[in-house]
């Protein structure tokens, strides 16, 4: 998310640093976000971002070592871990388009005291308390209400958006790295995001 901040040439040295962090936090849904957030904030680096990005998924697959094969369509946590997000936000939408839920929702962190007892049920080895899509998780806790706030916080902020603006940039990463996991519910990440969102909103050069 902080990516496209640093994406500038007399920033380099930095930059490089929070690919190195993108490396190292082994999250694949992160690799998208930083590709597109930090083309999106400085053109100069998409070529170079997006050779970056995809070694470092690569490096991120189950590989079997040492044949160095591909174990992604038996057992592997790559799998298992889109099969078990995908079953969780089918069934929170559906749980969520019921009345009168579709428009107000489920209420504040219910999707929390629910998700628990839907994973027995799927046998899968990840556990959530978090839908790991912000935006289903918000659908689901306050409806078609919380999808239209939402939207009118994003339709005010694409007065100021615009290409080559690194603070653009940051939110585009932070909408991308949040429909697959839950960046918003972690507090300091939350609060950075709406720190950013608040600067862009304010027209601030950056």
């Amino acid at each position: 998310i902080l990516a496209p901040l640093v994406a500038q040439r007399e920033l380099i040295f930095i930059f490089l640093l929070f690919t190195l962090g993108l490396l190292l936090c082994s999250s694949r849904g992160s690799v998208p976000a930083f590709v597109v957030g930090v083309s999106v904030a400085n053109w100069e680096f998409a070529l170079a971002t997006t050779i970056i990005g995809f070694a470092i998924l690569l490096l991120m697959l189950p590989w079997n070592y040492p044949t160095f094969t591909l174990d992604i369509f038996h057992s592997s946590s790559l799998k298992d871990s889109f099969r078990a997000r995908l079953k969780v936000w089918i069934t929170a939408v559906m749980m969520t388009l019921e009345w009168p839920y579709i428009l107000i929702g489920r209420g504040h962190n219910s999707f929390c005291q629910k998700a628990i007892f839907w994973m027995p049920q799927y046998g899968s080895r990840e556990g959530f308390v978090h839908a790991h899509n912000d935006l289903i998780q918000l659908f689901y806790e306050y409806g078609f209400a919380g999808i239209g706030a939402l939207a009118l916080v994003f339709w005010q902020l694409s007065y100021a958006a615009y290409a080559g603006s690194a603070l653009t940039g940051s939110v585009v990463a932070a909408f991308i790295v949040a429909m697959t996991t839950f960046p918003t519910h972690v507090a300091p990440v939350g609060a950075t995001v709406v720190i950013i969102a608040a600067l862009l909103a304010r027209g601030v050069l950056f």
